[in-house]
């Protein structure tokens, strides 16, 4: 997400895109992004030819490659981070399921129980992939 308001990005427009890892392939003037296996070959996933006259440096250009090749891996980060995220609702959602029985079995709830919770609370709060 780029900001508190925005709605999480949806990661199904993304399936059925040409599998990773992608490589990049830099001749000069021209950069493509390729599928495995097939560096430098046609056809490419991206193909940059002379830059197509942008104004930005060659290194920057090469950077930017990079993040597009990047691209099949940071999904699947991505989708990691919110099966994650989803695992640990989950289990915040437990910790806190049990608080009335250990209050009225124990008195207190356990400060590692208090804890977990808060901790859970707090990265969930800004958390949302």
């Amino acid at each position: 997400m780029n900001s508190k308001h925005s709605q999480p990005l949806d990661l199904a427009q993304f399936e059925g895109h040409t599998p990773g890892p992608w490589g990049v392939y830099d001749a000069h003037s021209t950069i493509q992004i390729d599928p495995p296996g097939k560096s430098g070959e046609r056809p490419a996933i991206v193909l940059w030819s002379g830059f197509d006259g942008n104004d930005m440096s060659v290194e920057q250009n090469r950077r930017n490659a990079r993040l597009i090749a990047a691209a099949p891996a940071l999904l699947a980060e991505c989708r990691r981070l919110r099966a994650e995220e989803a695992r640990l609702v989950a289990l915040l959602a437990t910790a806190q399921a049990l608080r009335p029985s250990l209050l009225k079995d124990y008195g207190a709830v356990p400060e590692c129980v208090l804890d977990f919770c808060n901790r859970a609370r707090a990265a969930l709060s800004g958390a949302s992939l």
